[in-house]
């Protein structure tokens, strides 16, 4: 509500979600040193992890950059396959990849100074195609098998929930959000109404 509202950025309403779990716990009288503590070992656990992909991923895109190979491979797409809607759907299936290993920021800093010139090139709309970016990056920490996301979930999940429960409970999602895409890809409004109405 309060990122809807405008009140507050997401790191803000996360928080905000943070101290309301203190509160909600200590109503229902369960917040102890052990609880504080075990939260605060978690919250570290999953923090070092995503931050040492980040620091990966990081360097693989300065990489890129002071290379070059950031524009070569631009010009290797655009020169190897002709057809837009093909291009579109390669930078999809790289983000489902992608997504097995990193997350979103570090996928962001890796795949945009690649697909945006290939986006301006091919007279992409930088809305439909942001859209349908962002929404891919969301499905690719939840895809399985690799899905980052899915890792995390397992480190805080009850002991005794498998990787295949947190498979079976994703796949649904996936599928919601494959669906989205598709709908984006056939029908561009559905992305592109809203923010250009607003921007009148």
């Amino acid at each position: 509500g309060v990122i809807s509202l405008g009140i507050a950025t997401p790191t803000e309403a996360a928080a905000t979600g943070a101290f309301g779990t203190i509160i909600l716990v200590a109503i229902y009288r369960r917040l102890t040193i052990k609880v504080l503590k075990d939260s605060l070992y978690d919250t570290l656990k999953i923090t070092g992890l995503v931050f040492m992909i980040r620091v990966g991923s990081l360097a693989f895109s300065q990489v890129m950059g002071f290379t070059g190979a950031t524009k070569g491979l631009a010009n290797f797409v655009l020169s190897n396959i002709s057809s837009p809607i093909l291009i579109f759907i390669f930078m999809q299936i790289l983000l489902l990849f992608l997504g097995c290993f990193m997350e979103i920021v570090s996928m962001m800093m890796i795949t945009i100074p690649i697909f945006m010139p290939i986006v301006i090139a091919l007279h992409f709309d930088p809305v439909w195609f942001a859209v349908a970016y962002l929404i891919n990056c969301s499905v690719a920490m939840i895809s399985p098998p690799f899905g980052m996301s899915l890792f995390v979930m397992k480190a805080v999940a009850p002991k005794d929930t498998t990787m295949g429960d947190i498979f079976k409970a994703a796949l649904p999602f996936c599928g919601l959000t494959f669906a989205s895409v598709a709908l984006i890809i056939a029908f561009p409004q559905i992305a592109t109404w809203l923010p250009y109405t607003l921007a009148r």
